[in-house]
């Protein structure tokens, strides 16, 4: 499969997460708040974009 231009959506912000295996916790949220805020804020700004596009 090639992946033309079209097929890609590229964020500006992005998130890394160091030791993931470690991060979250038994309900699949992140340990660290700011983290997790960060992540929603992702998110959403993805949702956002998602819904311009398909409007």
């Amino acid at each position: 499969m090639v992946v033309t231009p079209s097929d890609v959506i590229v964020l500006p912000e992005q998130k890394s997460i160091s030791q993931a295996y470690q991060a979250f916790d038994d309900h699949g949220n992140l340990k660290d708040p700011k983290q997790q805020q960060d992540v929603e804020k992702l998110g959403a700004n993805l949702a956002g974009i998602l819904f311009k596009l398909h409007s």
